[in-house]
């Protein structure tokens, strides 16, 4: 079986477990499937969501994507936990959505596991670190030592304020001795 597939069979089913009786519903879908992208355009969800609902759109029919970006993907996480439980909207969650931003938000608008149900994982990122060419550095060693040697002249650039390369960020500055690197939050990964 292929992956699509499953992601197909899996979606089917959350569909179908809506809560509507078996013998009152119709086929689906019956209208465009909404999945929200948690981010702006551009960004790697992006990318990733427009990639699955082309593969999906041969058995679901159209696919509508809907970028809701802003607060680390705090505000689509919780357009999709607020909407009608009828398997039209689709979040593309992340490790960011379900497992960082919840515990830090003083009062989150969602609950990630009451709130949504786990359809599949059909991605997985990494994220790196990179520097411009002009910083006189090639190896990790080296931008520690440069950061050491200059603090707070460097910047880096994030997904938003709780996002996991702004956490990964700030991890980075922890392990290499307290760095004074200046955090720049964007408003998502595009």
């Amino acid at each position: 079986m292929k992956r699509s597939d499953v992601l197909v069979i899996g979606l089917l089913a959350a569909a179908m477990s809506a809560s509507t009786p078996a013998a009152a519903q119709d086929r689906y879908p019956l209208r465009p499937v909404r999945l929200v992208i948690p981010s702006v355009p551009a960004g790697v969800h992006d990318v990733i969501g427009r990639v699955w609902a082309e593969r999906v759109k041969p058995q679901f029919g159209a696919i509508v994507i809907d970028n809701r970006g802003g607060g680390a993907g705090s505000i689509g996480a919780n357009d999709v936990a607020h909407s009608a439980p009828d398997g039209y909207s689709i979040l593309l969650g992340s490790t960011t959505t379900h497992v960082l931003v919840p515990p830090v938000m003083a009062n989150p608008p969602y609950d990630p596991v009451k709130d949504f149900s786990a359809v599949a994982v059909f991605a997985y990122s990494s994220t790196s670190i990179v520097v411009n060419p002009s910083v006189p550095v090639r190896t990790l060693a080296e931008l520690i030592a440069y950061a050491k040697a200059n603090p707070g002249k460097l910047s880096y650039g994030s997904a938003g304020t709780g996002s996991i390369t702004h956490i990964a960020g700030e991890y980075f500055k922890q392990l290499a001795g307290g760095l004074e690197i200046v955090a720049v939050p964007y408003k998502s990964f595009g």
